[in-house]
């Protein structure tokens, strides 16, 4: 029995099923019979977990992390879209575009910080089990035997060029070159770049525009191995303008995770998560940097 591994399955499906009941019930009475409750489609997750384990138990650690890390994008999406929905009717309520009593805002609120108080726990338990488990998938390609699960595994352990590539993974999002300890990879050295496009006007970003100036815009680079990444490097903390957004935003990124990017959305005034395959549509359209003053 790998009780350490089995462990890092069961809370993350712990972790999940309890999203999928809002605390204290449903939210109802809201504009258009909308009805705001739980995270939907989470009630399978622990069912795909337990293959998920059953793969690492056989000795699959590979399929075991890339259907982990499938079901992290799903969740992870599944609460960006929660979250969305939310903040449009706060979003909504504050512009006069719909008509919500003090009341229902501050039970969305109210409902918004339970949701949070359930999907971060949720969200950090999935990166436990992904870095635990690219952690095993390094050590077995290295030649060592599978963990006998006696370990903790943390994620400065991790080497990102090995196990299986996930393009923009949090650690290629937090580097902005690859590691000089992968084999036969030399190190890619960051660099200034000037923008391909002249930067927007600096009435975009409202009253930032006061602390703050247009600095790099963002871009997706190969390295010499082929793997993908975002230069310059988004940093935690960071302010950054989502030019092709609609409408276009301000964001801080409060933190780095494998699905994508946990951000606070200055137009919605919420946290959310930018999943990956959004983060290659936006970087697409243009992610600039902010430089304060």
């Amino acid at each position: 029995m790998l009780t350490l591994e089995a462990t890092h399955f069961s809370n993350v499906g712990l972790a999940v099923s309890r999203s999928g009941t809002l605390p204290g019930g449903s939210l109802r009475g809201l504009p258009g019979g909308i009805v705001i409750d739980g995270l939907p489609g989470v009630g399978g997750f622990s069912g795909d977990l337990n293959d998920a384990l059953n793969e690492y138990r056989c000795g699959r650690i590979q399929t075991a992390l890339q259907r982990v890390r499938q079901l992290e994008s799903q969740f992870g999406g599944i609460a960006s879209r929660w979250e969305a929905n939310v903040g449009g009717l706060l979003g909504g309520a504050r512009q006069g575009n719909q008509q919500l009593s003090l009341q229902k805002i501050n039970e969305l609120r109210s409902a918004q910080t339970k949701m949070r108080m359930l999907t971060g726990p949720a969200i950090k338990s999935f990166r436990d089990l992904v870095t635990a488990l690219e952690h095993e998938v390094s050590r077995v390609s290295d030649g060592a035997q599978p963990s006998n699960g006696d370990q903790d595994v943390q994620s400065k352990d991790l080497d990102p060029a090995n196990g299986a590539k996930t393009e923009l993974s949090a650690e290629e999002l937090k580097n902005d070159h690859t590691s000089p300890g992968n084999r036969g990879v030399k190190p890619v050295k960051p660099r200034t770049q000037t923008p391909l496009q002249e930067t927007p006007p600096l009435e975009e970003i409202g009253h930032f525009a006061s602390n703050y100036r247009f600095g790099r815009k963002l871009g997706v680079k190969r390295n010499e191995s082929g793997k993908s990444y975002v230069s310059p490097a988004f940093q935690e903390g960071g302010f950054y303008f989502l030019e092709t957004a609609e409408p276009s935003r301000v964001i801080r990124v409060r933190e780095l995770i494998a699905s994508g990017l946990v951000i606070r959305d200055n137009h919605l005034q919420a946290d959310r998560l930018i999943d990956k395959s959004e983060l290659k549509t936006l970087l697409n359209g243009g992610i600039w940097e902010l430089v304060g003053d």
